[in-house]
């Protein structure tokens, strides 16, 4: 399934079920600027943006997890670690 949508999302996640239910996989950042999915390649993507000065570094981090359980479980770990996120 393919959507499209220009906006901002509620949480900087993306996630996807398995076909059964059973499974979750979601990926964050702290600094999104964009979620998106290519189901043809099965991946996705939670890309951390960050403005940046000239010559300046940041340090920036993505996690995916990957667990048995639910959407309302992922966005419930989501919320929990993101504040420990770089």
């Amino acid at each position: 399934m393919y959507r499209y949508r220009v906006g901002r999302a509620d949480v900087p996640m993306i996630a996807t079920t398995s076909q059964d239910g059973s499974w979750v996989a979601a990926t964050f950042s702290r600094h999104t600027g964009n979620v998106w999915s290519n189901p043809e390649l099965t991946c996705q993507h939670a890309d951390p943006e960050l403005p940046l000065a000239h010559s300046g570094e940041a340090q920036l981090e993505e996690k995916i997890l990957i667990f048995q359980g639910s959407l309302k479980d992922a966005l419930r770990k989501t919320t929990q670690q993101l504040p420990t996120l770089k």
